[in-house]
């Protein structure tokens, strides 16, 4: 007579292949059960969470008090939504705080700014911005990730009128966009 002792097995599942968008300085975080006797991940954590900051697999392993393990693993690839941006056709530099810059928006029409759409702001990687007079002298340009037009030229408010713009922008899903348009500029004086 032998005596067979059957102690269970752990059971760990990461899920399926994922992706982020590690150029947005997003991470992506995978975590087990509480419970195990050990825990040990790719990365070289032994806690119940990491976090990953690349593109690459993952994997864990664990084990339960019986020394039985489990592992598993996934992929986490990289994928970035594109970022189309809008622009107003009228801006107000009258120092009231409302439609004074000509700035980029999303779909909403809210200006984006370094306080509210964060993800967006890192998801830009490139800009090239210019603005016109009728005449096609440049009265603007700005390769800053978030492009600003105070609606001066040399130092002094431009008149009021109609003012042609080229917008030139790079972001992280490797999609390239050109946008084109006219901004009204009304003073008021």
């Amino acid at each position: 007579t032998v005596q067979v002792n059957v102690n269970p097995a752990p059971q760990v599942n990461l899920g399926n292949d994922t992706t982020v968008c590690f150029t947005g300085h997003e991470i992506w975080s995978g975590s087990v059960p509480a419970g195990f006797s050990s825990v040990l991940w790719s990365t070289g954590s032994t806690v119940d969470t990491t976090f990953i900051d690349a593109i690459g697999n993952v994997s864990v392993t664990v084990g339960n008090q019986f020394n039985c393990i489990d592992s598993d693993t996934l992929f986490v690839g990289e994928f970035c939504e594109p970022t189309p941006l809008c622009f107003p056709d009228v801006i107000t530099p009258n120092s009231d705080g409302t439609n004074d810059i000509f700035t980029p928006c999303l779909k909403d029409f809210i200006p984006i700014d370094n306080g509210n759409y964060k993800g967006v702001i890192d998801n830009i990687v490139w800009v090239n911005f210019v603005v016109y007079n009728r005449w096609g002298i440049k009265l603007f340009q700005s390769k800053d990730v978030i492009p600003k037009w105070d609606a001066t030229f040399q130092g002094a408010l431009v008149p009021s009128g109609t003012y042609y713009y080229i917008v030139r922008y790079n972001d992280s899903s490797k999609i390239s966009y050109e946008q084109t348009g006219y901004i009204t500029v009304l003073n008021a004086q």
